[in-house]
């Protein structure tokens, strides 16, 4: 076994992934709270050197642009600094009123979130977790309806 194999199964790995959609009989008047959950999914501590995320809403026939543009400041969720294995989430919220979610619910719109996240290892190597979710509103089990990684190329990424 050489070295970087047993560094590349001890080394940090940020995962994304989104909270089920809310439930919208209680309240359906209200804003409502969209979540994506970033974790150290590895065996030791990543060090979080950047970060931005971002949401869309597209009509029909509207895509996602060609590379991942955000429209807002940057945002350091997770903060920089250091995040240990299976350390409590760090959440991403976002905020959607309640015409958009029934928009996207009723298939009117697609919802798109998606971002990254930069890192180092202990290792010193950097290392970028990519990530982009669409609602699944189209599928046709109601319990498959929920946030699949989809997206163009350059969205998606481990590294």
């Amino acid at each position: 076994v050489c070295s970087s194999d047993l560094m590349s199964g001890d080394r940090a790995w940020m995962v994304a992934d989104m909270e089920k959609m809310p439930d919208r009989s209680s309240n359906p008047d209200s804003i409502y709270r969209l979540a994506c959950v970033i974790k150290n999914m590895g065996k030791t501590p990543a060090f979080v050197t950047k970060s931005n995320h971002d949401f869309r809403l597209l009509k029909d026939g509207e895509s996602l642009p060609a590379k991942p543009e955000f429209n807002n400041q940057p945002i350091l969720l997770p903060e920089p600094g250091q995040i240990m294995p299976s350390e409590a989430d760090t959440t991403v919220i976002f905020y959607l009123t309640p015409d958009d979610l029934n928009n996207v619910v009723n298939g009117v719109k697609k919802l798109w979130f998606y971002g990254f996240v930069e890192y180092s290892d202990i290792y010193g190597r950097k290392h970028e977790t990519s990530y982009c979710f669409r609602y699944a509103a189209d599928a046709i089990d109601p319990a498959l309806r929920l946030f699949i990684p989809d997206g163009l190329t350059g969205y998606i990424r481990y590294t």
